[in-house]
């Protein structure tokens, strides 16, 4: 039982610390998959040769198999269901398989966007046009629109022009009310009714290409990385817009919004790498939090959700995984095996991808529970684990007093040569029956309570080393050694 228990305070004393982080449920997939893409609600989607699989954070997993050409993936507010370009297809999968799919010949898809509730479907062609499909259950998928051929108000000379920038390059992200479309140089907020433009052509302009592009659950807050600046667009009490240009030039690296659109985060720098946090209303940042001091080696990426924000992939000088509140305060870190795995994020919940497969972990901590700690997890995580080892060494001097009868230092080794007398070989309790010594008066009597023994023990006696049998009667009691005398107490 001694050893039993110190193994297991041993083991947790060997835990790592992943301050900020509880891991939930860890689904193996044989493998880290290509695409790994979170539900703002929950739910995670992931796709590696050729399989489709829908997981949860308890640990449950549907998979269906795919073509092996597949080269993007959007998924719905629970991931519950996840539209996927299939070579020249469009196709939509539901938790129970394959719903629909959608084929226009002479035209290849190079980007796809599912809405929250998943039953509106928009891709992007290579041609520099984009459609909105309609999902009802059981159906087919009904095209809505094109854009910009059906935008009314755009003459030839404006849709030409608006297929020449979305062929350069393509985004898009379907949340709420608008499909956000990014071309080389300028987005495009289209109704998803109507497939109007939300305001004049040319009205949301950028000087560089971008690199990212993300929205708020609701659709309200946009955000879009250049490599030297960021770009918020706010749709909500009244339309704003504003900029931030990075400290040092062309040094953007990562960018995420939280589901519910209070927070919006830029990972930027060069030789110090930092991440900005933003409040909607605001183009100066909230919060700066410094990362590293080395230069990113790899293609870091961010998720962000109400109370955390995570990044991954800074390098071999920082954990693959480093955890912020949404106050810019690190809360944790988790190393793991692969150098950048990915990273996926709802409301409450980080998950990461790594040789050993999908980890999830919940992240939720209120604001009053964030605002009460004085210091991060982390620094609570080692003071538990400094806890833990002092714990573990009182134990250890605990059980080993349970060996020493007296409370003194451990009796030595009888001589080899020694014989006890019968008297002493017989057991404690034939020798006291009634709580009485037999033996000489010599000190004391001693006396003892009648209880019910649980079995012997053999103890030595630290002033005469004679070996003793003693009942263990679960409480402490007084032994008198039958040899020189000494008496004390003793917890058997």
């Amino acid at each position: 039982m001694k050893r039993l228990f110190l193994l297991l305070i041993l083991l947790l004393l060997a835990l790592p610390v992943s301050g900020g982080m509880h891991n939930t449920s860890n689904i193996d997939l044989q493998g880290e998959p290509e695409f790994l893409v979170a539900g703002s609600g929950g739910g995670v989607v992931a796709w590696r040769d050729s399989e489709l699989h829908f997981l949860q954070d308890d640990g449950s997993k549907v998979s269906y198999t795919t073509t092996d050409d597949v080269t993007a993936l959007a998924v719905d507010y629970k991931a519950q269901r996840a539209a996927l370009i299939e070579g020249e297809n469009v196709v939509l999968y539901g938790t129970e398989g394959v719903l629909v799919s959608a084929n226009i010949p002479g035209e290849e898809p190079v980007g796809v966007a599912l809405s929250s509730a998943g039953n509106y479907v928009a891709a992007g062609f290579a041609s520099g046009s984009v459609r909105l499909w309609k999902y009802g259950s059981g159906e087919e998928m009904e095209l809505r629109w094109t854009f910009p051929d059906d935008e009314q108000v755009l003459n030839d000379g404006q849709q030409e022009q608006i297929r020449n920038d979305l062929q350069t390059g393509l985004m898009l992200v379907l949340k709420g009310d608008y499909l956000t479309v990014a071309g080389s140089d300028q987005l495009y907020i289209v109704r998803r009714n109507d497939g109007g433009l939300r305001g004049d052509l040319g009205k949301y302009t950028f000087d560089q290409l971008p690199l990212e592009l993300e929205m708020s659950a609701d659709g309200k807050v946009i955000a879009v990385a250049t490599a030297g600046k960021l770009h918020a667009y706010i749709l909500e009490s009244g339309e704003r817009k504003w900029k931030f240009a990075t400290p040092e030039a062309n040094s953007s690296r990562a960018l995420a919004v939280a589901p519910d659109g209070s927070l919006i985060t830029l990972l930027h720098g060069i030789q110090t790498q930092i991440v900005s946090g933003f409040e909607p209303s605001s183009g100066e940042p909230a919060w700066n939090h410094e990362l590293a001091s080395a230069p990113v080696t790899t293609q870091p990426q961010m998720a962000a959700t109400g109370s955390r924000v995570a990044i991954s992939g800074l390098g071999p000088n920082a954990d693959d995984l480093t955890l912020l509140d949404r106050s810019g305060k690190q809360v944790g870190g988790l190393l793991t095996e692969a150098q950048s795995p990915l990273v996926g994020a709802s409301d409450s919940t980080i998950v990461i991808a790594t040789p050993q497969g999908i980890a999830f972990y919940t992240t939720h901590t209120t604001e009053a529970q964030a605002d009460w700690l004085p210091v991060d997890t982390r620094t609570i995580g080692l003071a538990t684990g400094a806890l833990l080892l002092v714990t573990a060494i009182g134990a250890m001097w605990w059980f080993e007093l349970l060996e020493m009868p007296f409370g003194a230092a451990p009796p030595p080794t009888p001589p080899t040569t020694r014989q006890l007398p019968e008297s002493s070989r017989q057991p404690l309790a034939s020798r006291f029956p009634s709580g009485q010594s037999t033996l000489p008066r010599t000190s004391t009597p001693l006396k003892v309570k009648p209880v019910v023994a649980h079995g012997t023990a053999i103890i030595a006696c630290p002033g005469c080393s004679a070996q003793m049998e003693v009942p263990k009667l679960g409480r402490i009691q007084k032994v008198e050694c039958s040899e020189c005398g000494m008496a004390g107490n003793a917890e058997i």
